[in-house]
């Protein structure tokens, strides 16, 4: 069923719940926006049609507002090009990246382009927390690899204009 599509006829509303105002459009829209919808049908010679939601936490109406070091590092992160990511980060940043150190932009730039090389992925921030120079962004990612597709917290310490420090864990 699409926005704002008719209720069939036979479809008798419970309590208003698809529309308090006891139309039969338009409505449906409104009850999905947060929440995971349950629809069960009953036939006692009628059908009738109630709505149950649970509400889980969603990301798709949330705006994610990332520090722009930041905002930059998830712009070039799914590039093939491992210098356009290293760029991010100071000479001397670290990056922590399964239980391996990668110290200083060279060490950044082979890191990245050995991620690069071994896996194809495409990252999506859903969740921002920032303390002073410390920014915490969960993402998902999803690739080709084993788990596709996760959640990885990105633990980045900020330094003027550009990352100083990067731990990404599960």
């Amino acid at each position: 069923m699409e926005e704002d599509d008719e209720l069939p006829a036979t479809i008798q509303l419970s309590n208003g719940l698809l529309d308090p105002g006891g139309g039969r459009r338009g409505r449906v829209c409104g009850l999905t926006r947060g929440c995971v919808p349950h629809f069960r049908v009953r036939s006692c010679g009628v059908i009738m049609c109630q709505v149950c939601s649970t509400w889980m936490p969603t990301h798709a109406n949330a705006p994610i507002h990332l520090p722009p070091p930041i905002a930059a590092y998830f712009a070039t992160d799914e590039s093939s090009d491992a210098n356009e990511v290293a760029r991010c980060f100071s000479e001397i940043a670290v990056v922590i990246d399964e239980r391996r150190e990668h110290r200083g932009r060279p060490a950044i730039t082979r890191w990245k382009a050995v991620v690069n090389a071994k896996y194809h992925y495409t990252s999506e921030p859903l969740a921002v927390h920032v303390s002073g120079p410390e920014v915490t962004v969960t993402a998902r990612v999803a690739g080709d690899f084993p788990g596709s597709p996760v959640e990885l917290q990105y633990r980045f310490t900020l330094e003027a204009a550009l990352i100083g420090r990067l731990e990404i864990t599960a």
